[in-house]
């Protein structure tokens, strides 16, 4: 994906929307809708720090989770707010590389 400024890290299928995918890498992630060739629904702003993943929440459709090189977790509810995260939350010192909501 050249709508990233590094490697992409996570791709991920929304479990709500079929056609609706999550791409993290570099330092921000996108929301993409398949068949739609002019780019991203929703493109972030650029983080301060390396993203290094991301997971849809399994039970809300509109929320997701982004994993940062810095140990934080960040919550998105894309319902609320699209410009900003809902919650960062510090959770380690080092990176957070995965990360799977139950």
């Amino acid at each position: 994906f050249s709508q990233h400024a590094g490697p992409v890290v996570c791709v991920q299928r929304s479990p709500f929307f079929g056609d609706i995918l999550l791409t993290v890498g570099g330092w921000d992630f996108c929301i993409w809708k398949e068949g739609v060739k002019s780019g991203p629904l929703l493109n972030s702003c650029s983080s301060p720090v390396r993203l290094t993943g991301g997971h849809w929440s399994p039970t809300r459709a509109g929320v997701l989770y982004i994993t940062r090189s810095d140990g934080n977790i960040e919550v998105w509810d894309l319902l609320d707010k699209s410009h900003e995260a809902t919650k960062t939350q510090n959770v380690s010192a080092v990176a957070i590389t995965a990360i799977y909501p139950f």
